[in-house]
């Protein structure tokens, strides 16, 4: 069985796919761990080099590269619901798990993370591009979901049990 985490950027996709590897001895592909080795670039400057479509068009190409595994946890990119081609292979490729978090927990987890969002760079109004973003992609993520998880105020461990309880009734 294989289990997708999808969600906005900051809902701990990457640390919690890590977790569920670590915990079930599962594959895990990150996509935008994918994307850097493939492209040898960051996403930032992918997005600033090539544009956002071009790395739109990645996340599509590493889905129908890795859309066959089994066994897998599949930490996505925040933004890899905004093609309906990418919605249509993810539910093909197993359970889609939502990780949805208030914007001052995807605040919060953005600020302690190394990584640099190319859409979410600007400090002052991260709260309101949070919001905006999250608004414009609310049916999206929930078209992309089987199950959805509220993340706010909850442990890795606690989210990650959480998903052993879905994976226990999917099996």
């Amino acid at each position: 069985m294989n289990i997708i985490l999808v969600g906005m950027s900051g809902s701990g996709k990457t640390s919690i796919g890590s977790r569920i590897k670590e915990k079930f001895n599962m594959n895990l592909i990150d996509t935008d761990e994918e994307i850097k080795k493939e492209t040898n670039k960051t996403i930032e400057n992918i997005f600033k080099e090539d544009g956002e479509e071009f790395f739109r068009d990645y996340e599509t190409k590493i889905l129908n590269k890795y859309k066959n595994e089994k066994d897998t946890i599949f930490a996505t990119g925040g933004g890899i619901i905004l093609r309906e081609e990418n919605r249509d292979l993810l539910k093909q490729m197993g359970t889609r798990i939502l990780l949805k978090a208030e914007p001052e927990t995807l605040m919060r987890n953005l600020k302690n993370s190394q990584e640099v969002r190319p859409l979410l760079k600007d400090d002052i109004n991260l709260k309101i591009d949070l919001e905006n973003m999250m608004e414009k992609r609310r049916n999206m993520y929930l078209d992309s979901a089987d199950y959805t998880i509220d993340i706010n105020d909850k442990s890795i461990d606690e989210i990650v049990d959480e998903i052993v309880e879905i994976k226990n009734l999917v099996q």
